[in-house]
């Protein structure tokens, strides 16, 4: 970029704000359909996105989401692909894009549900039923010697459970670069062209050597049933997939997700929204060992990262013991609503190192 004078200017000294948007694949969708929302968002906190009837007031943010039908939080998310399921009800709605910290409509993209597509079921005519014949009068048995001794029926054989199609990982936090171990187990010996490999969760499924081709790092499970392989975490950050393929052409068997990050310190969920009650699992990493640290889980509207705040307003408190990396239990709070898990160091300084978004409804 040059100015009027000819001289060239320093481009990284220039920004340009990032608009927030949303752009649905269709503005018609058959109600119980998946319907898929791209998002561009502006480099907020507490960003959700969520299916609203249309005639709700969009300037109300706690209304929207006590009325919105599905909401998932972008977990500080710029840029992706969300997928959604159409009401079940027919009617107007709009995909809505708020901010949870200022209750900020920051898009909205309208779309119609309309009656699901109708299955006719085919009525298979009643066979005809024949007489049966009366059975000739079995001969009475006649005695045993006495000396014959009865046989016991032998006691059937036992078939072995037949063996799932699994995939689980060592790992669900993994820095770029980083080795990741998976084990898997196959219902049955695989083909020539099985494979496992790490995919991006918005990659659609293109078929043949094209879903290998776009994946970042994979490995040939060819004529195995079970055993493990070691794929590398790819370089961009971000949520990923481990897909588990019974051959080239052929039904994806299992996945597991999991996130390539720098952070030293970090939470991954399981999922971003959870009923009243249910078992949350987090997996979290530290970056140092911490004897006081602890996780905790805080309504989202607290804004003030102070400890003791924090700790005051914690439904639920586990202590960390000096690891640098695990997984706790928590149960979601039973009002619905938007939460926070957090880590704080204990200490006196009272940092709060991270927080991860979630929803309850």
């Amino acid at each position: 970029m040059y100015d009027g004078q000819g001289r060239e200017l320093d481009a990284a000294a220039l920004t340009v704000a990032q608009a927030s948007r949303l752009k649905l694949d269709k503005g018609v969708v058959a109600a119980g359909d998946s319907l898929r929302v791209g998002f561009q968002a502006d480099h907020l906190p507490d960003v959700w996105i969520g299916i609203v009837p249309a005639d709700v007031d969009p300037d109300d943010a706690e209304d929207n989401l006590d009325e919105a039908l599905a909401v998932q939080p972008l977990d500080g998310l710029t840029k992706g692909v969300l997928t959604f399921t159409a009401p079940s009800e027919q009617g107007s709605f709009e995909m809505r894009m708020f901010s949870a910290k200022d209750g900020r409509l920051l898009d909205a993209a309208p779309f119609e549900a309309t009656a699901p597509v109708q299955q006719v079921e085919t009525v298979e005519p009643e066979p005809v039923v024949e007489p049966t014949p009366e059975p000739a009068p079995e001969p009475a048995p006649k005695p045993a010697p006495e000396h014959v001794v009865a046989q016991a029926e032998p006691e059937p054989a036992v078939e072995p459970e037949p063996r799932a199609d699994t995939l689980s990982l060592d790992k669900k936090l993994a820095r770029p670069g980083e080795s990741l171990v998976v084990e898997f187990t196959a219902a049955s010996t695989l083909g020539d062209t099985a494979w496992i490999g790490i995919v991006a969760p918005d990659q659609p499924r293109k078929g043949g050597q094209a879903d290998r081709e776009a994946s970042p790092s994979s490995q040939s499970v060819a004529g195995l049933d079970q055993g493990s392989v070691t794929l590398t975490t790819p370089e961009d950050l971000g949520l990923y997939e481990v897909r588990f393929f019974a051959s080239d052409h052929g039904p994806q068997l299992a996945s597991e997700s999991f996130e390539a990050t720098i952070r030293t310190t970090s939470i991954l969920l399981e999922r971003n929204r959870y009923a009243p009650g249910q078992a949350i699992t987090a997996h979290y990493t530290l970056a140092e060992s911490l004897p006081t640290a602890w996780m905790g889980i805080l309504p989202s509207s607290l804004m003030s990262t102070d400890e003791r705040k924090n700790r005051d307003r914690a439904q639920q408190v586990q202590f960390l013991a000096g690891r640098t990396g695990g997984t706790l239990s928590f149960t979601a709070p039973d009002k619905p609503g938007l939460y926070e898990l957090r880590i704080f160091t204990g200490r006196a300084d009272g940092d709060m190192l991270f927080k991860k978004m979630f929803l309850v409804r």
